[in-house]
Parts: structure tokens; C-alpha cells; sequence
């Protein structure tokens, strides 16, 4: 990766930073907060990554970058398993959804290869609380989790391990869906609150999201990169019949096409079955790096 070329883009990014954060706050404008949080974020990928591209990817596409938004809904969500020999938080059930929505920001190169890439995974709640404790507990304890046992089939080993404490903020958080969404930083109690124009202002800075390797991890390797590319491995499964779990990133970075043309920002599972997570991608091209 050319450090030049990514310190030029964090010029653009921050000569920019209050309209950023002011559009990207206002992306929620139009979203139907009456809706239940599934439906709320099929509503954003749809339509809130729409005025995304039309207010910022057009003012930050330039020097030779292009910036995109994207959305993939998925529809069904696997379940993982806490452990509880690696936690001291208890809960009445041991299984809960690992999340709502993975945020992933890919700088890639004229070929689409990965430069730079780092990822989020938020619990999506419409109110300041948690009433479900199992997801509390994975989120702000565990270190070890499970996938259930039907995906043995794609991965051999099914535990996964949660990145470190101190790494946790940038890895896993609370998105509070009123209706001025914000992101909650764990832990929950401490109540650390920050607008969602922010954080896209930070993941386009390459500040925010926690980083996750270009290439697919070997088989046992279990930790952060694993969860992250299997996640979208998942999701890639439930729009494509054969898909490569190495290729998967490309596989969507193809189907979104030219980055310019901001007409292809929604993708939608086809497989109701085939689980996954939503994902919001904010996809940078630089056009001068690559063979």
C-alpha cells in the first residue's frame, strides 16, 4: 500500500469533515423508525446508502479515488453459542445472534485488490436498553463463541475467538436506532455515545472498525479476521451458488460494479436460508495504485 496515496485521501476525508458527518447523519432522515430493527436496516442499505453516495461519494470522489457506499441484506442470521468456560457473566440462554449489521471500509486498488480494511459488528436496538443478557455478556465478556453446528459443512472449526478487550470498541457496539441513531461503545454502562456521522467520518479515516487481513486466514486461525471473513462468506452464500470463501470479497466487489456508478448500491439474499449479517460497505478506489 502506497502511504502517500492513503495520507492524500485522509486529506480529502478531513477537509470534508462537517459535511460528512452532517450528511451522514441525515442519511437516517427518510429511514421508517416504525418499523422493527431487521426492517429498519434493510430501510438504510436500500435507501439510506442512496443518499449516501449522492451527498458524499460525490465530493470525495476525486484525485483519483472513488468512494461508494453499498448495501447486502440478508435475511436469516445465525445464532452463535456463548462458552461459558471462558466468561464470569451469566445469562438465561447460551445462544444469540452475534449481530445486526457488519460496517466494512475496503480501500482497494484499480483491480479491486485489497489495500486497507477494517470492520465493525453492531447489535441493533431501537431503544437505549438491552433486555437480552446473552448478547450483553458476548459482547462485553466472552472471549470464546460458538457458530452452530449446521456451518461445520464450510468451516471445521467452529469456535471463534473475540478479539481482545482493549481492541473490543473497535470491534463490536451497541447501534441505537431512534430516531437520530448513534453508536453505543461497550461497555454498555458507561454509557459512551457517538453520532453515526462520526463514525462513518472515522471509518472513512481508516480510524474506526477494527483490522482484518486482505487474504482469508488459514484454517486454524480462529480470531478476529476468521469471524470477519466468514460473516461475509455467509452472506455471499445466501445471494451466490458457488462462491470461493477467499474470493467472496470480490465476489461483491464485482457485482457492485464501477464504483462511479452509484445506480448499483443494494444487494439482496436470495437464499432465506442461507445466513450471514446485513452489511454496509463503504468501498474506496484508488485508481493510481495497481499493475
Amino acid at each position: 500500500m502506497n502511504l502517500r496515496r492513503l495520507y492524500e485521501f485522509r486529506s480529502i476525508i478531513q477537509s470534508n469533515k462537517f459535511p460528512i458527518i452532517i450528511e451522514s447523519q441525515l442519511s437516517w432522515e427518510n429511514i421508517n423508525f416504525n418499523q422493527n430493527e431487521p426492517n429498519i436496516i434493510w430501510d438504510y442499505l436500500r435507501n439510506g446508502t442512496k443518499y449516501l453516495n449522492d451527498k458524499i461519494g460525490s465530493i470525495l470522489s476525486r484525485k483519483g479515488f472513488t468512494v461508494k457506499f453499498a448495501g447486502v441484506f440478508v435475511h436469516q442470521k445465525p445464532k452463535v453459542t456463548r462458552i461459558y468456560e471462558w466468561n464470569n457473566c451469566s445469562s438465561d440462554k447460551l445462544n444469540c445472534e452475534l449481530g445486526d449489521l457488519l460496517t466494512v471500509f475496503l480501500l482497494v486498488d484499480r483491480n479491486k485488490n485489497l489495500l486497507f480494511q477494517t470492520a465493525f459488528v453492531s447489535q441493533a436496538k431501537k431503544e437505549n436498553r438491552i433486555d437480552n443478557k446473552c448478547q450483553r455478556c458476548l459482547y462485553e465478556f466472552d472471549k470464546v463463541f460458538k457458530f452452530p453446528e449446521n456451518m461445520r459443512r464450510d468451516i471445521s472449526i467452529l469456535e471463534r475467538h473475540l478479539p481482545e478487550f482493549y481492541r473490543r470498541h473497535r470491534s463490536l457496539n451497541y447501534l441505537i436506532l431512534d430516531t437520530i441513531p448513534y453508536v453505543k461503545y461497550i461497555p454498555f454502562e458507561a454509557d459512551i455515545k457517538v453520532n453515526w456521522g462520526f463514525i462513518i467520518y472515522q471509518m472513512l479515516l481508516g480510524l474506526n472498525g477494527l483490522y482484518f487481513t486482505k487474504y482469508l486466514p488459514r484454517n486454524d486461525y480462529i480470531g478476529w479476521s476468521r469471524i470477519i471473513w466468514d460473516l461475509i462468506y455467509f452472506t455471499g452464500k445466501s445471494r451466490y451458488r458457488n462462491v470461493y470463501r477467499g474470493n467472496v470479497i470480490r465476489k461483491f466487489l464485482d457485482e457492485f460494479n464501477e464504483f462511479d456508478n452509484y445506480n448499483k448500491n443494494f444487494l439482496e439474499g436470495e437464499d432465506k436460508e442461507g445466513g450471514g449479517i446485513p452489511i454496509l460497505f463503504i468501498i474506496v478506489q484508488d485508481k493510481e495504485q495497481g499493475e
